[in-house]
């Protein structure tokens, strides 16, 4: 929103890319930003920027890319820009493909931290810089001053934003064989740099590569007289191709309609731009992944596609769930309490009775609140003081709407339990979601999946037949269930897993330690 002025691109960007769950609150807020975001832009660079003064508001904004003049096309032009489609399409699947080569050798031999990462990032700079500076000069023949360099050259020197204005806009005959150097050295460097130890993003690059592309088909078609008489600009090639680019690589679709409708301020060529991203989208689908999804498997976030795979069909719950499950009782001591919560980062927990008997879901947030809110709500009592089936004494729900974001830490609630609070009783019943959603152990892996997705579960407990507990399945869980690598997670969970097991020996020795009072410890 902020880079282009593109409000609803934005908020479609973050639909479309970044959440699996949307709900019309986050629609809300979202939108809120992006337009807070684009005001801001807009009326701090029309006082910097434009020729009109502060307080005039405009559409001036980073990455605009300026007005087509020519307002219409010819009927055959949209077979043309399909095949442009396409053709991103499979560039985008073998960038896709290199960049996902390089990107584990990266993870295995260089780290996402250290001396190495760093050094990688000073050496491709530099190579960067050295062929922004070079290849001017081979096509100028001599070292000129920039103001005296071919437009070709200044394509090389000048900022990613400016040479897409010169490619859409500029009325020049560009040389055809430096402009086919420059649109390939630019595929191979965006390559080459997405993944680095720096933030460098894939919407300009492959924006200004597919540009150029685009505006060398224009010339080359500008030599048919029919073209020349009735066709577009090569310009509007060229954002053809920026477009068929972008989306061959990323896979995004309406978003990247929006942004590029919105940054040009041109409704006339949405028409063009649906149907390019349309084929883009479609070609490389038929390869592989777009480049965020494959990242984001790369990096096991666990954010989950529109569709399950496939290999999700011969599955059920039981296959992917978690056993044994870290739970919690209705009524338990503080110091049982703080044990479980201290053994693990889990961000939920089932509430079972003795014979395991599922109970409800209570969040470690809430859970933390309640332990730091306690004392003085009166909710840690003596066994004495509980009266069977009544609900104990519980923190006002108020009062955990005041302290909702951050939940407060381990350390913190430490700091305010005393000794004689260890031993006291305390009551989930009040908390705990009683009807949250459960599956049986021989659900479809798919129905599960849709549940994720459309419900926006964070754990879903798997019950038997007599309601006892068997299992939880995460978002994670899913995760591991699907193409990304699967095997390579798995021996990463293993060895943490082993680490784990070596270190609860020392655990179990210290937990009197962690769980008495002060003084004693």
């Amino acid at each position: 929103a902020a880079a282009f002025g593109a409000p609803l691109g934005g908020v479609l960007f973050a639909m479309e890319e970044g959440s699996s769950f949307w709900s019309p609150r986050t629609m809300l807020r979202s939108f809120l930003c992006a337009a807070c975001a684009a005001f801001t832009v807009s009326w701090l660079l029309v006082g910097i920027e434009d020729d009109t003064h502060w307080g005039w508001l405009g559409a001036a904004a980073p990455l605009s890319f300026g007005h087509f003049g020519r307002a219409t096309y010819r009927l055959w032009e949209m077979a043309i820009f399909a095949s442009m489609g396409i053709l991103g399409g499979l560039g985008g699947a073998l960038f896709n493909a290199v960049n996902t080569r390089l990107t584990r050798w990266r993870m295995r031999h260089i780290g996402s931290t250290g001396r190495a990462r760093f050094l990688e990032v000073l050496s491709v700079t530099a190579v960067v810089a050295s062929i922004s500076f070079a290849l001017p000069v081979v096509f100028q023949g001599e070292s000129v001053p920039t103001e005296s360099l071919s437009v070709e050259a200044l394509l090389f020197r000048s900022p990613g934003t400016e040479s897409i204005k010169t490619l859409f806009h500029k009325e020049h005959p560009f040389d055809r064989t430096q402009l086919l150097l420059f649109g390939c050295v630019y595929y191979t460097l965006a390559c080459w740099t997405y993944g680095l130890g720096v933030p460098s993003g894939l919407f300009v690059p492959s924006l200004l590569s597919g540009a150029a592309f685009g505006r060398l088909l224009g010339h080359h078609l500008h030599r048919l007289p029919e073209v020349v008489a009735h066709g577009s600009s090569p310009g509007v090639y060229a954002l053809i191709g920026a477009v068929a680019a972008l989306s061959g690589m990323a896979r995004i679709t309406i978003s990247l309609a929006v942004i590029l409708i919105e940054a040009t301020g041109d409704t006339t060529w949405s028409l063009p731009i649906f149907l390019t991203v349309f084929m883009a989208k479609f070609t490389g689908d038929l390869f592989n992944q777009g480049l965020y999804d494959i990242h984001i498997g790369l990096r096991h976030i666990p954010v989950l596609h529109p569709f399950a795979e496939r290999q999700m069909l011969r599955k059920c719950a039981e296959d992917v769930m978690t056993e044994p499950v870290a739970v919690l009782e209705p009524i338990m001591t503080v110091r049982q309490l703080m044990r479980v919560l201290e053994s693990n980062n889990h961000q939920g927990y089932p509430v079972v009775s003795g014979d395991k008997h599922f109970g409800g879901l209570v969040k470690r947030s809430t859970v933390h609140h309640v332990l730091l809110c306690g004392r003085d709500s009166g909710v840690y009592v003596h066994q004495n003081e509980l009266w069977s089936g009544h609900v104990g004494p519980f923190v006002p729900y108020k009062e955990i709407l005041r302290r909702r974001a951050p939940f407060p830490s381990l350390q913190e609630i430490r700091a305010c339990l005393r000794w004689e609070d260890y031993d006291k009783l305390i009551d989930l019943r009040p908390y705990m979601s009683t009807g949250s959603f459960t599956v049986p152990e021989n659900a479809a892996l798919t129905r599960v999946y849709m549940l994720f997705r459309t419900m926006g579960l964070r754990h879903l407990p798997v019950v038997s037949r007599g309601g006892r507990l068997a299992g939880i399945i995460t978002r994670k869980d899913l995760i591991l269930s699907e193409d990304y690598d699967a095997r390579e997670v798995v021996s990463d969970l293993e060895r943490l897993t082993a680490l784990e097991l070596g270190m609860s020996a020392a655990t179990e020795a210290l937990e009197s330690e962690f769980y008495s009072p002060p003084h004693l410890a």
